[in-house]
């Protein structure tokens, strides 16, 4: 059973979303490290990526999208 590694479904959903959300901000790494820009253009640009890929992945997966909702929310 999944519950012998996490204590509740509420531990569970978090762990979920912990790895959905590191394999977006993985992505996004590349941006955070160009010294090219300034730092506040890097950040814009990292939300703008984030949130793109954020929508994105919803379509894949809207359950898990949901989950991150829910999370997010308390």
């Amino acid at each position: 059973s999944v519950y012998r590694r996490f204590s509740s479904k509420a531990a569970l959903r978090e762990a979920v979303t912990r790895r959905w959300l590191r394999r977006i901000t993985d992505a996004l790494a590349p941006v955070a490290r160009d010294t090219r820009t300034l730092p506040a253009e890097r950040l814009r640009v990292w939300l703008s990526c984030f949130f793109a890929e954020m929508r994105a992945r919803t379509g894949d997966d809207p359950q898990l999208f949901a989950t991150y909702r829910i999370l997010t929310a308390e």
